[in-house]
């Protein structure tokens, strides 16, 4: 897992024409007004806690977002809260499966959370290079087709359809599925 960082910053300060705020490690830390007020200030200035009014400076927002949180800008939005539920749901999945957890949870229409984490796992299939990636992986598990003997594989490879098996599954068998970059994620449907 890289970095789960975000800019953090101040609302009141920026419509106040003042830019403040830092990078925060979310799975460190949950800045409050006055964290990003001590660290965020720009040079030269400050803002201690007797410097400003900590119940006009309350709201925080995501500015910028790093590492692995930059797949899930769309969920993110602005909020902090959806920023550090984000991240606690990515401390769940395993490191390899955060492309896949992000390509599941746009397609799924509720906050990423701890929650929708255990709904991945329980219903990942796995990564694939393509659909026929897909189609040969699922035939195998299906006919036990690495059971067989080379010699058979090798007559009946030529024959079979894997990308079309694949796409067959995908649009019929109960499996959901996005491509990021050069990937193909697959899920059960829920």
């Amino acid at each position: 897992m890289t970095g789960l960082s975000a800019w953090i910053g101040c609302w009141r300060c920026y419509t106040e024409g003042r830019l403040v705020g830092d990078w925060f490690d979310l799975t460190d830390e949950r800045p409050t007004s006055a964290d990003v007020h001590q660290r965020g200030e720009p040079l030269g200035r400050t803002s201690a806690p007797d410097r400003f009014d900590p119940t006009e400076h309350e709201e925080l927002g995501v500015f910028d977002l790093n590492g692995d949180l930059t797949l899930f800008t769309d969920a993110i939005g602005e909020s902090l809260q959806a920023a550090v539920q984000v991240v606690e749901a990515l401390v769940e999945i395993e490191p390899d499966r955060i492309a896949a957890f992000a390509a599941f949870a746009a397609t799924i229409d509720e906050a990423v959370d701890s929650a929708l984490a255990r709904q991945f796992e329980d219903h990942y299939v796995g990564a694939f290079e393509s659909i026929r990636d897909f189609g040969m992986d699922y035939c195998a598990d299906l006919v036990g087709w690495e059971s067989l003997p080379d010699e058979v594989q090798q007559a009946l490879a030529p024959h079979l359809d894997w990308e079309g098996l694949g796409q067959e599954q995908l649009d019929h068998g109960g499996y959901d599925a996005a491509l990021l970059g050069q990937r193909l994620y697959v899920w059960h449907e829920s």
